[in-house]
Parts: C-alpha cells; sequence; structure tokens
C-alpha cells in the first residue's frame, strides 16, 4: 500500500502529536540507557532550537518518544535572518553549504525550518547516526582494535 500525503499545512499555526521509534529485537529498550535518552535530548533540543516551533511536551519511553510541539506558520525570512540560522545549522567549518546556495536553495532553506517532517527527519537521523557509531566503537573496543574516528 502506497503511502499517503500528510496533511501538513503550512499556512497556518499548529500543534503536531509526532512520535519516533527505535526499531529492535522484543525486549530492546535503547532509551533506558541514560546516555541514549540524554543525546536524544540534546538532539531534539538543538533541531527544535533551530525550527520554528515550540515543544509542549516530550516523552521518552524505552523504546520510542513522543514530541508535541507548536509550529508557527511559514513566513519568508530576510537573507539575514536565514544566514544566521544556516550558520547555527552547519556550525563545523568544513561542512558550509550555504556560502554557495542560489535564492531556490535559500527558499528551500527557509521553507525548512517551519516543516514538520523535515524536524522529524533530522532528529530521526543525527540519533541513528550517533547511535550506530556508538554501537560501531564499542564493538571495536571488544575486539581491540586500534583505529581513528572521523568527526
Amino acid at each position: 500500500m502506497s503511502r499517503l500525503p500528510r496533511q501538513i499545512k503550512m499556512d497556518a499555526d499548529g500543534l503536531y502529536h509526532l512520535r519516533g521509534q527505535v526499531a529492535g529485537p522484543a525486549g530492546y529498550y535503547p532509551f533506558q540507557v541514560p546516555e541514549n535518552s540524554d543525546r536524544l535530548l540534546a538532539i531534539i533540543r538543538r533541531y527544535t532550537g533551530l525550527s520554528f516551533c515550540q515543544v509542549v511536551d516530550l516523552s521518552i519511553l524505552g523504546n520510542h518518544y513522543h514530541l508535541v510541539c507548536l509550529f508557527e506558520a511559514f513566513r519568508k525570512l530576510t537573507r539575514k535572518e536565514l544566514l544566521a540560522l544556516a550558520q547555527r545549522f552547519y556550525p563545523h567549518p568544513s561542512c558550509q553549504p550555504y556560502l554557495h546556495w542560489t535564492d531556490s536553495q535559500w527558499e528551500h532553506f527557509n521553507r525548512r525550518l517551519f516543516n514538520v517532517s523535515k524536524l522529524m527527519r533530522n532528529v530521526q537521523s543525527s540519533y541513528a547516526l550517533w547511535f550506530n557509531r556508538l554501537k560501531l566503537y564499542v564493538q571495536r573496543r571488544r575486539r581491540n582494535y586500534s583505529y581513528v574516528t572521523c568527526h
């Protein structure tokens, strides 16, 4: 069955109940480990701080979380506002794609800051990237490998 598009209206304020989950076998509850739930909380704070939304409620459970956010209606930001947000979004000096963006790419970035789906994609992918690196690090330490990590 094909997915139906979500009914997200960017031209009006909206309250959204969002849910994210970690996949795993039965009885797998990674968020019960404080380090994992703390990292998820830091990621949620980062991306909700960059998006035009307010966190109304957050519940982190064993293998999933519920996030209720109030999103502002879409509005066109000035280039100065967008540049400040892009610098916070891409803080690492070696990763500054906004230096070469066209007008259409700036428009896309503007819309992204008001988009519920993009917020969840950022949170989920950032957590998955961190968690997979953590698992790889633990596996390699158990095998006594020496390696160099790249951040």
